[in-house]
């Protein structure tokens, strides 16, 4: 999606500073929904990064942010998730290092988003076995909820993974 600009020649809503912590938490569940807002570049980068890592952020902003992450991997157009795919990758890596030792459920969302990026953006997983080590160690947590999370983020994993596997060891774990 392109967006339109103004006389000026910047972006639209260029200089404008953010709504309120309430606002916020009223309209991301919203946008949550529209695949229209997924395909939004680049304020649907601004919507998830505000609320990640704003200044005025808590657990349930978060949460949706994280939320719109899989909204923007299930439908936004091909040309708009290769082009933020590396800039979702290292905003949701950056939130699950803060985010590990203190909420789990947070983490085990945040896996899911990034092994739902790896299924449109296999090229940025292909070759970083951290992500894969990291998902792996986190299957030892009790949780039960993160480990579904954890398992169904490794089953997605799959494809992007396959590249690095190489065909000789496909063999090995067929047999």
């Amino acid at each position: 999606a392109v967006v339109s600009t103004q006389s000026t020649g910047k972006p639209m809503g260029y200089g404008l500073k953010a709504g309120s912590l309430r606002l916020k938490m009223k309209l991301l569940p919203v946008l949550t929904l529209s695949t229209y807002a997924s395909n939004l570049f680049p304020f649907n980068v601004q919507v998830v990064f505000g609320g990640l890592f704003g200044a005025d952020t808590n657990r349930q902003l978060n949460l949706s942010s994280v939320q719109f992450v899989h909204k923007i991997c299930e439908s936004a157009e091909d040309k708009i998730i290769k082009t933020i795919g590396g800039m979702l990758k290292q905003g949701l890596l950056k939130s699950v290092q803060s985010a590990a030792t203190s909420d789990l459920k947070m983490t085990g969302r945040v896996y899911l988003g990034l092994c739902k990026l790896s299924t449109r953006c296999p090229d940025l997983f292909s070759s970083d076995v951290y992500l894969l080590s990291l998902l792996l160690n986190m299957l030892e947590q009790e949780d039960r909820e993160l480990i579904a999370d954890l398992k169904e983020g490794l089953f997605l994993m799959t494809d992007a993974y396959k590249a690095v596997l190489g065909t000789e060891h496909e063999q090995m774990l067929e047999e």
